[in-house]
């Protein structure tokens, strides 16, 4: 009987914390919000989106930063309007705001998206609800026991004969169980496989300057980035006594990180293209560089960025700039 009892409590109070619990989280995704003002998602839009992708970044170690972004106005459908940053760099009104509003209201679903993904994970609480009705069930049922055993005892006053359980030998296997598990992890990520990549900090950035025969136009090549790379090096040894006066010694391996390629290396090697274009490097420029060329794979493949001071010596840019956009194609 008392066991019938315990289970109806422990199923009833499961269902209801159960019940309670995904009302609660279907509540919270069916009234989710993000932030409704327009003129706040157009802010986004410009930042994340069309500057991202203009202006790159300053000094990011990822090189797919403005790809990323100039990837996102691709998405960006306007009828009748073109929203394609990449086609869209060097206008001069390159910012519609009909362009600005359809990537903000994107932002905007992305977030409110996002937002109730995170309420979403909260089902997994379930698993809470239905470990409490258990507990509340065994808790009914050990009361119900103690109720019984104090009625049933004559003298209430004497003691109980000690009960041995394998409890602490269990606890003791469990703690050395996830110690060797976090053991096992720690070698995993010591061992783990040598991988070259762009990295910051190891070497100093580079900046080389270019400008055409009669010096209207000029620009800088930007270097910052190295390419890293993770070496092991003995650093020690550890060792053990043995048998009488011998002992047992293996070699203690360290981890360091070097460069094969420095942004010097990355800038001299962008100046050839450079000089194809029909620029000449020169010691300094006189004004301001602040003009991006703003095809995202010069990052991407040349580790790079190149500046001009103005895109236009016309009323449209000029071939030399449009040679510099397209000294890496994608």
């Amino acid at each position: 009987m008392r066991r019938c009892i315990s289970i109806i409590i422990g199923i009833a109070s499961g269902i209801v914390l159960t019940y309670a619990w995904v009302k609660h989280v279907t509540h919270l995704i069916d009234t989710a919000e993000v932030e409704l003002d327009p003129e706040f998602w157009i802010k986004t839009a410009r930042i994340q989106a069309y500057d991202a992708c203009y202006e790159g970044c300053s000094d990011c170690v990822d090189v797919e930063f403005a790809w990323k972004a100039c990837r996102f106005t691709e998405k960006v459908n306007v009828a009748g309007v073109i929203c394609d940053a990449n086609r869209m760099w060097n206008w001069a009104e390159r910012y519609p705001i009909e362009c600005l509003r359809a990537a903000g209201e994107i932002y905007r679903a992305d977030a409110l998206a996002a937002r109730k993904r995170s309420y979403r994970w909260q089902y997994a609480g379930v698993i809470l609800t239905v470990g409490a009705g258990i507990v509340s069930g065994i808790t009914a049922y050990r009361i119900g026991g103690w109720i019984t055993a104090f009625r049933s005892t004559p003298y209430r006053n004497q003691t109980r004969p000690r009960r041995h359980t394998p409890r602490a030998l269990g606890r003791r296997g469990s703690r050395e169980a996830l110690l060797g598990a976090a053991f096992l992890v720690g070698v995993i990520s010591i061992i783990g496989s040598v991988h070259a990549k762009a990295c910051m900090k190891y070497n100093p950035s580079v900046n080389l300057f270019f400008a055409n025969e009669d010096g209207t136009l000029y620009g800088v090549i930007h270097g910052w980035l190295s390419n890293c790379y993770s070496y092991a090096y003995s650093c020690g040894e550890a060792c053990s006594a043995l048998d009488g006066n011998s002992k047992s010694c293996s070699a203690i391996y360290c981890t360091g990180t070097d460069t094969n390629t420095t942004p010097r290396d990355y800038v001299v090697a962008a100046a050839e293209r450079v000089r194809l274009c029909g620029f000449k490097l020169v010691d300094a420029v006189p004004g301001i560089v602040g003009a991006r060329i703003a095809n995202p794979r010069i990052e991407m493949d040349l580790w790079v960025k190149v500046a001009v001071n103005r895109f236009n010596l016309t009323d449209h840019t000029d071939p030399s700039i449009m040679c510099l956009y397209d000294m890496v194609k994608g």
